[in-house]
């Protein structure tokens, strides 16, 4: 039996959320829409996931995660299974569940920016633009958001390749 049937009458509050993220996923993007399926594909790993790993559950961003793997991963269980690789294996251990690392990551830019280009840093501070708030986003989603699809499989063969 497939872990997404598993416990079909256990309540899940992710999947409310999980729900709700889908509509917002690489709305832009056209294989996202309704008719090739992609949507629920990703509820179904994400459900699953959730279901796989109570202690992280499903957080913001995570979508974004399936829908990166879903543009180069066509087969459920294959991208399922990376997506487990990425979260359990690739990346710290807490990343989504305590966030510490994100935070440290967003420091850790912040300091490359200062150091090797603070004019840039400058620049969102006179438009008043929280720089922190922003790279959440990037680090969250691992760059798959906000970022032409072209930088971000870059950023995904790195991260695949060389780990976080």
């Amino acid at each position: 039996m497939p872990l997404f049937d598993s416990y079909p009458e256990a309540p899940d509050p992710n999947v409310i959320q999980i729900k709700l993220d889908l509509k917002r996923t690489f709305v832009a993007e056209s294989i996202f829409t309704d008719e090739f399926g992609i949507h629920d594909k990703m509820f179904r790993i994400l459900v699953s996931y959730s279901k796989r790993n109570p202690s992280v559950g499903y957080c913001q961003g995570m979508n974004c995660l399936v829908g990166m793997i879903l543009m180069v991963v066509t087969n459920e269980e294959d991208a399922f299974w990376l997506f487990c690789t990425l979260i359990e294996t690739i990346l710290p251990l807490d990343y989504y569940s305590l966030m510490l690392e994100v935070l440290i990551d967003q420091k850790v830019l912040m300091q490359l920016i200062k150091l090797k280009n603070p004019k840039f840093l400058k620049q969102y501070s006179d438009l008043e633009v929280e720089l922190v708030m922003k790279s959440y986003q990037w680090f969250i989603c691992l760059y798959s958001l906000n970022f032409s699809k072209n930088i971000s499989q870059i950023v995904w063969d790195m991260l695949f390749l060389d780990g976080d």
